[in-house]
């Protein structure tokens, strides 16, 4: 029963109905994108060129910061809510493990990397901005360089992937190109 808002500068959590609180970031810059964990006890804020994660149970309280080359666009928490994955404004995108602080940026990406998503039945990250979907096994996480746990997903084509989205329950993933095209 919370709800998190921005008005592109500062967080607010909003709580039984009325019940207000503005969360105090260390650093004030742009908020574009918030997205809560999985269970809802967690909000991942995306600040400046960078992410914090803030507890939301009880009093709000800032957990961890990362600090990214860029603007985060998008955020995405696994369905376990170990990992988290943020779609850059330029550079890729960047992966975060959340329990033990590593990150990597997946980077090499001919446009910005608008979606991310988790495929739960094929324990795989995906993500738009390349000239076919962009694929990596979580059983080998991309920390340590965009290549491992590479997944091959089709053939390279013309238009950009512009956004995609996982089959909650089937190894599918759909995804929309920029030509208009869409692919399952």
């Amino acid at each position: 029963a919370v709800t998190a808002l921005s008005n592109g500068r500062d967080v607010f959590l909003c709580r039984n109905l009325g019940d207000v609180t503005k969360l105090e970031p260390g650093a004030t810059s742009s908020t574009d994108a918030l997205a809560f964990s999985p269970g809802g006890r967690r909000l991942a804020c995306g600040l400046g060129n960078g992410l914090s994660i803030w507890a939301v149970e009880g009093p709000a309280s800032p957990i961890r910061d990362f600090a990214f080359p860029a603007r985060p666009t998008s955020i995405r928490w696994s369905g376990d809510g170990t990992w988290l994955a943020c779609g850059l404004e330029s550079g890729g995108f960047a992966l975060v493990s959340v329990v033990d602080g590593l990150t990597g940026i997946i980077a090499g990406f001919p446009s910005p990397v608008r979606t991310v998503c988790w495929s739960p039945p094929a324990n795989a990250l995906l993500a738009s901005g390349a000239f076919r979907i962009a694929g990596w096994s979580m059983a080998a996480p991309p920390l340590d360089g965009q290549t491992a746990g590479a997944l091959e997903t089709g053939r390279t084509g013309l238009a950009l992937v512009e956004t995609i989205a996982a089959h909650p329950g089937k190894k599918l993933v759909a995804a929309g190109y920029a030509n208009g095209r869409i692919t399952v």
